[in-house]
């Protein structure tokens, strides 16, 4: 679970992983280690501060990212980029990140990039997510343009604006208190 700290910080995301769509067939987890009374109560205490609630489906899309190595431990925070492509563009788009965003943030050392997309439930927006442990982070942004070379960053830029039709950029920060990870051992303070 993770709660936005930038955009709107009201809102929380739950995610939950899935193999397959027959993984969301039979009783939902939840209901399994409840009863029926528990249930009505609980989504009674939910609906006094529920405003709003979307459910989607999102596909991973590793080819498009950088695998982390080892286990994936959620970092303290999640910085979001999620990028609508103009219709008729996504075999362009998948290409330019494939063949020039990743390799130029490779040279940059960047060691995760988790992206997905949309496939139910919304317009098939895509999700690039790099996490960071401390906003201080954030004081020394990498330079893609020197990592690439300032003509290779224009042209691919140039390509991105061409493709982009909404970008927008939210940092949550992951809630351990509300989560279970699987193998998930952090020290850091949340």
């Amino acid at each position: 679970m993770y709660r936005g700290t930038v955009g709107n910080t009201t809102d929380f995301e739950v995610l939950t992983p899935l193999r397959k769509f027959a993984d969301r067939d039979g009783e939902n987890p939840l209901n399994k280690y409840s009863t029926e009374q528990e249930r009505i109560l609980r989504g009674a205490r939910l609906a006094q501060y529920e405003q709003n609630v979307q459910v989607t489906i999102d596909r991973t899309l590793p080819d498009l990212g950088i695998e982390p190595q080892g286990q994936l431990v959620p970092p303290t925070f999640t910085h979001i980029i999620r990028l609508r492509v103009r219709n008729g563009g996504n075999e362009e788009f998948a290409a330019l990140v494939k063949n020039d965003l990743v390799p130029g943030l490779k040279k940059e050392d960047v060691k995760l990039l988790l992206v997905r997309r949309t496939a139910l439930g919304g317009v098939g927006d895509y999700f690039f997510a790099t996490g960071m442990e401390k906003w201080a982070e954030m004081d020394n942004p990498q330079s893609l343009s020197k990592a690439m070379g300032p003509e290779a960053y224009k042209k691919m830029e140039d390509k991105l604006n061409s493709l982009v039709t909404l970008r927008e950029d939210t940092i949550w920060r992951y809630q351990p208190d509300l989560s279970y990870y699987p193998g998930a051992t952090t020290t850091s303070s949340r």
